[in-house]
């Protein structure tokens, strides 16, 4: 990780400024709950990604009450990155996070109260989600456009691949 940036620093990003190819082979491990329509879109840009990429994804789909074992299954799996997808997982990335400080996890449409190295979150307006323990930045919102979905995991990815996560990666500017 870059030495002038600390875990949980803020980044404004611009996504047409990065023009990243995200690796073949490149293994990633996603959970993400069922009843998020946010959760749902990066998803499916997430998998729109991968094929393109030739990108092997794992995707769990769980209920927030199985998060957690759905997160520790996904780390568990030793995948390049694990990916999480929306607020409804971030109590349990928080947990299970902290607990795996080797892996690398990256959360689009949230971020953790609390952040470590090994974590890079991807957020916009009304995405900035920080679980149960936080509040948010702003006015959470149910929306995310397809763009900014391709955005995310684009930009979030490159960022870990890099070796310079543990920071929350800002799309608004």
């Amino acid at each position: 990780m870059d030495g002038a940036v600390v875990p949980g620093a803020r980044l404004s990003v611009d996504p047409a400024a990065s023009d990243t190819v995200l690796p073949a082979g490149l293994h990633l491990q996603v959970v993400v709950t069922a009843d998020d329509p946010v959760a749902r879109r990066l998803s499916a840009a997430l998998a729109d990604q991968a094929r393109n990429s030739g990108i092997d994804v794992v995707r769990r789909t769980s209920s927030s009450d199985g998060a957690e074992r759905d997160l520790q299954a996904a780390t568990d799996a030793a995948p390049d990155v694990v990916v999480a997808l929306g607020a409804g997982v971030v109590d349990a990335l928080d947990r299970v996070s902290s607990q795996n400080l080797a892996q690398q996890y990256l959360v689009l449409g949230a971020q953790l109260p609390e952040p470590t190295d090994n974590v890079t979150a991807v957020v916009w307006d009304g995405a900035t989600s920080r679980g149960s323990a936080a509040s948010p930045d702003g006015p959470l919102s149910a929306t995310v456009t397809g763009a900014t979905a391709s955005d995310a995991v684009r930009v979030g990815l490159a960022r870990v691949l890099a070796d310079d996560s543990g920071v929350v990666l800002d799309l608004t500017g």
